[in-house]
């Protein structure tokens, strides 16, 4: 273990200020520690902070104004990076599918990416052919025509161009598609098959061949499987353990097992285990501790280790753990108020267990750039990454019910919550105004999952419609015929079965099963049984896909008599799903 090399306080002539607060902290800090680097590097980011809002006051008044949010100039920001990207940042190359997400999801956050904008020409880029398909130029369609070339076909998705397969990259490329709505050129029967190969003996996920794996990866991978509707018993198998393994003494979570608590690592480790649904396998208490004293009391930013600086990606990747650790348990959430306050040391505003008005103070006058865009730190430049994450912390900082989002994965058969700018939920949003005034809510923000850092109405329940597909794993079409007609006592080789698709919001599909031979009627009365609490129960046939049975009133169910439709041998499209009627014929394994 490195030793922190000690300065000699008394020849070190770099402290004297003008600005009597800043020496009175320094004194302080020297009266209570040695110093070391970190120390120097964050009573410079003090002062630097003391700057930025000495700017931030009126010239008359020298009262603080109120912070704002330049949302023309971060939607200029982020869809210019979307037509042209600077020669600087050619050493980003395998990160351009990071880049179109990071762009996407800031556009989406900041209420841009309307449908009508989704499929308008952007500014700099005329049309062109992709892969012998015409690309109209909009954002939808050059966005998909370029994430579709970095699809490989084994399975999953390079970062850049003539590169391999890496897990993250393959997140951010799903993430992307799933904003522009395009995820039906994602190939899930390879994708499946790229998942098992990256899985490791001890339950973790490589981020390619060869390559090294760890909490991240391993998140990734959950997310993209749940995503697309993938996940089987195969490939969860000892994944909650392995994670599990990764929390440390401290509270948080490292990349693997064995190494320090990191903020990144410690989201990646708790959001995938919350979507196992298994987060009964970690300290709760000693998580809850770490994650309240992550938030420092001067600046009000998040750090993601302990005694290091402040980073506004923080704002999403820490503080994005309290809502899904508060539908684990509100109860136990609850119960560390008391703690909070100790830590942090002033008044708690809003409803979380993070004070959200520092937060976001930080994120919009100390690492705010006048032209778009947001930056780590005060004083540093602007970047596609840390705009998207400062954007979905203040997200996370303004809604104050997303944790019922997480409710409706994770074992709940409640619908999406509705989380959204209107404010007609339990818990109005919370911006730095905290009223419903509209010229003071421009700061306001589009409510993103906790989980997927998706928009809500771009993630539904957290799954892309579901289609029958044959993965490389037990759960086939036949066997999941098989276990349907278990379930409801129906014979298998005597009948031929309808799946009806019924179109629900945020683009889910419910999945009806009717056997011809059967009257509606009757096939209800039979299923009367399966009733909890006068609803049909969300059945996991594959793990997370909604089997929900349909009411006697859909539409697009089959009566007895009916024609079939005629069956063909390739898969129904999302519009034909979304549409009606799909027959599933009974072959075997």
């Amino acid at each position: 273990m490195s030793r922190i090399q000690e300065i000699d306080i008394d020849t070190d002539e770099d402290y004297n200020s003008n600005i009597q607060q800043q020496q009175n902290n320094i004194n302080n800090v020297v009266q209570r520690e040695p110093i070391t680097p970190t120390v120097i590097a964050q009573n410079g980011m003090i002062a630097q902070i003391m700057e930025k809002r000495a700017d931030h006051k009126d010239d008359e008044t020298g009262e603080e104004l109120e912070p704002g949010l330049f949302k023309e100039q971060c939607v200029s920001f982020a869809t210019d990076a979307l037509g042209y990207i600077h020669g600087s940042h050619t050493s980003l190359e395998s990160s351009r599918a990071w880049i179109c997400f990071w762009n996407l999801h800031a556009l989406d956050l900041l209420g841009y990416l309307t449908p009508e904008r989704l499929h308008e020409p952007t500014k700099t880029t005329q049309s062109k052919v992709v892969e012998g398909e015409t690309c109209d130029g909009s954002i939808k369609s050059r966005s998909t025509g370029f994430l579709k070339r970095l699809q490989q076909p084994s399975g999953g998705f390079a970062g850049g161009m003539d590169q391999v397969s890496h897990m993250v990259s393959t997140f951010a490329a799903v993430s992307a598609l799933m904003v522009v709505e395009s995820y039906e050129v994602i190939n899930r029967r390879t994708m499946y098959q790229f998942l098992m190969r990256m899985k490791t003996a001890q339950g973790s996920f490589k981020t390619q061949e060869d390559g090294e794996d760890d909490s991240r990866s391993t998140y990734c991978a959950m997310v993209v499987a749940t995503l697309l509707n993938i996940v089987t018993p195969e490939l969860i198998q000892g994944v909650p353990e392995y994670l599990a393994r990764c929390q440390t003494y401290e509270g948080g979570f490292g990349g693997q097992p064995g190494v320090e608590a990191h903020g990144g690592y410690t989201f990646c480790s708790v959001a995938a285990l919350s979507l196992l649904n298994s987060l009964h396998l970690i300290n709760f208490n000693s998580l809850l501790r770490w994650l309240v004293n992550r938030q420092l009391d001067y600046d009000g930013g998040i750090q993601g280790r302990t005694n290091k600086l402040v980073d506004t990606c923080y704002s999403y990747w820490q503080c994005a753990l309290f809502p899904i650790l508060r539908a684990y348990d509100e109860s136990l959430a609850s119960q560390h108020h008391a703690m909070f306050y100790q830590n942090i040391g002033n008044s708690v505003d809003g409803k979380q267990l993070f004070n959200q008005q520092k937060l976001q103070e930080y994120c919009l006058v100390c690492c705010q750039n006048v032209r778009g865009g947001f930056s780590d730190h005060p004083q540093r430049g602007r970047d596609y990454y840390h705009t998207c994450y400062t954007l979905a912390g203040l997200s996370v900082s303004q809604h104050n019910d997303l944790y019922l989002s997480v409710n409706c994965i994770n074992g709940s058969r409640q619908e999406m919550p509705p989380v959204t700018l209107t404010s007609d939920v339990t818990a109005p949003p919370y911006t730095l105004s905290d009223c419903t005034d509209q010229e003071k809510l421009s700061n306001l923000i589009e409510p993103t999952h906790p989980i997927f850092n998706l928009c809500l109405p771009k993630c539904g329940n957290g799954q892309v419609p579901f289609i029958l597909e044959d993965v490389d794993s037990k759960y086939t079409i036949g066997r999941v015929k098989r276990t349907l007609c278990a379930r409801y006592n129906i014979p298998v080789k005597s009948q031929r079965l309808i799946l009806g698709g019924r179109q629900l919001k945020n683009r889910f599909v419910s999945i009806s099963l009717t056997p011809l031979s059967v009257s509606v009627s009757q096939t209800f009365k039979t299923l009367e049984e399966y009733k909890i609490d006068g609803e049909f129960p969300l059945h996991l046939v594959l793990r997370l896909s909604l089997f929900a049975v349909a009411p006697v009133s859909n539409p697009n169910v089959r009566v007895a008599g009916e024609q079939p439709p005629s069956t063909t041998a390739t898969l129904p499209t999302l519009e034909q799903e979304e549409a009606g009627i799909v027959e599933v014929d009974d072959e075997d394994d």
